[in-house]
């Protein structure tokens, strides 16, 4: 089990992951490509490794929210519910660039 200052590690993290994901895809790196570039570059071991795990699903054909779903501890139900949104209105660039305020915002309730 993870104490707060993991977690707090964690979704440090994970925002600057989403930050340096959504740079890549609006300059036109594809999506599987600009996640396992930015997965080897996180230096919290965790994450590198759901992150790959990510990777791995995808690259065998299952969805990114499928796929995240797996991790409740890292994807909140709520971050899940957005980015199935913006899967199924093809608007997943958009949410990415919306995931950083939102990972902060949680970080602030909790």
């Amino acid at each position: 089990m993870r104490d707060v200052k993991d977690e707090l590690k964690i979704k440090e993290e994970l925002i600057i992951f989403v930050m340096k994901w959504n740079w890549y895809l609006k300059r036109g790196w594809s999506f599987t490509a600009s996640l396992k570039l930015i997965g080897e570059e996180i230096t919290n071991l965790e994450l590198k490794e759901v992150i790959s795990e990510i990777y791995t699903d995808i690259m065998n054909g299952a969805n990114f929210s499928a796929s995240i779903k797996k991790f409740p501890d890292i994807f909140d139900t709520g971050m899940v519910a957005f980015i199935e949104g913006g899967e199924y209105y093809g608007i997943l660039e958009t949410v990415f660039g919306m995931l950083p305020e939102l990972i902060s915002r949680q970080l602030c309730v909790e």
